[in-house]
Protein backbone atom coordinates (compact mmCIF):
# COMPACT_ATOMS: atom_id res chain seq x y z
CA UNK A 1 0.00 0.00 0.00
CA UNK A 2 2.93 2.65 1.30
CA UNK A 3 4.56 1.71 -2.22
CA UNK A 4 1.73 2.18 -4.49
CA UNK A 5 0.36 5.70 -2.43
CA UNK A 6 4.21 7.06 -3.30
CA UNK A 7 3.73 6.16 -6.97
CA UNK A 8 0.14 7.63 -7.06
CA UNK A 9 1.77 11.06 -5.62
CA UNK A 10 5.13 10.51 -8.23
CA UNK A 11 2.49 10.75 -11.08
CA UNK A 12 0.85 13.74 -9.60
CA UNK A 13 3.64 15.28 -8.93
CA UNK A 14 5.06 14.81 -12.76
CA UNK A 15 1.47 15.80 -13.92
CA UNK A 16 1.31 18.74 -11.74
CA UNK A 17 4.89 19.97 -13.62
CA UNK A 18 3.56 19.16 -17.06
CA UNK A 19 0.28 21.07 -16.49
CA UNK A 20 2.52 24.38 -14.82
CA UNK A 21 4.73 23.92 -17.77
CA UNK A 22 2.25 23.95 -20.37
CA UNK A 23 0.22 26.88 -18.49
CA UNK A 24 4.27 28.81 -18.40
CA UNK A 25 4.78 27.71 -22.63
CA UNK A 26 1.13 29.28 -23.57
CA UNK A 27 1.26 32.30 -21.05
CA UNK A 28 3.79 34.42 -23.40
CA UNK A 29 1.17 34.05 -26.25
CA UNK A 30 -1.97 35.62 -24.06
CA UNK A 31 0.62 38.32 -22.66
CA UNK A 32 2.79 39.26 -25.47
CA UNK A 33 0.15 41.67 -27.12
CA UNK A 34 -0.19 43.19 -23.77
CA UNK A 35 3.55 43.93 -23.07
CA UNK A 36 3.82 45.22 -26.68
CA UNK A 37 0.99 47.74 -26.42
CA UNK A 38 2.93 48.87 -22.92
CA UNK A 39 6.27 48.63 -24.84
CA UNK A 40 5.19 50.49 -27.70
CA UNK A 41 3.94 53.46 -25.38
CA UNK A 42 7.41 53.73 -23.66
CA UNK A 43 9.59 53.16 -26.81
CA UNK A 44 7.20 55.81 -29.00
CA UNK A 45 7.63 58.41 -25.85
CA UNK A 46 11.72 58.67 -27.38
CA UNK A 47 11.38 57.21 -30.56
CA UNK A 48 10.00 57.93 -34.16
CA UNK A 49 8.53 54.14 -34.73
CA UNK A 50 5.49 52.60 -35.94
CA UNK A 51 3.66 49.45 -34.40
CA UNK A 52 4.73 47.17 -37.49
CA UNK A 53 8.50 48.11 -37.08
CA UNK A 54 8.12 46.65 -33.75
CA UNK A 55 8.60 43.08 -33.28
CA UNK A 56 8.31 41.14 -29.94
CA UNK A 57 8.97 37.44 -29.15
CA UNK A 58 8.90 35.60 -26.27
CA UNK A 59 9.73 31.89 -25.54
CA UNK A 60 10.51 29.39 -22.81
CA UNK A 61 13.36 26.88 -22.46
CA UNK A 62 12.33 23.60 -21.08
CA UNK A 63 13.88 24.28 -17.74
CA UNK A 64 11.21 27.17 -17.36
CA UNK A 65 13.02 30.22 -18.27
CA UNK A 66 11.71 32.96 -20.12
CA UNK A 67 13.37 34.76 -23.10
CA UNK A 68 12.68 38.27 -24.33
CA UNK A 69 13.49 39.93 -27.69
CA UNK A 70 12.57 43.10 -28.88
CA UNK A 71 13.73 44.37 -32.19
CA UNK A 72 12.06 48.13 -33.56
CA UNK A 73 12.98 50.51 -36.36
CA UNK A 74 12.96 53.95 -35.89
CA UNK A 75 13.09 56.84 -37.83
CA UNK A 76 14.31 59.00 -35.51
CA UNK A 77 15.20 59.25 -32.13
CA UNK A 78 13.29 62.14 -29.99
CA UNK A 79 15.44 64.85 -27.78
CA UNK A 80 16.32 63.87 -24.43
CA UNK A 81 15.39 65.01 -21.36
CA UNK A 82 17.27 66.13 -18.29
CA UNK A 83 17.49 62.75 -15.91
CA UNK A 84 17.02 62.98 -12.46
CA UNK A 85 20.20 63.25 -10.44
Amino acid sequence: MRKRKKNLSQISLQRLQRVLMADKIASPTRILQVLKSDLLGVLQNHAELSDESVHFQISVDSAGSYYISLQAVASHIKGAGILPS
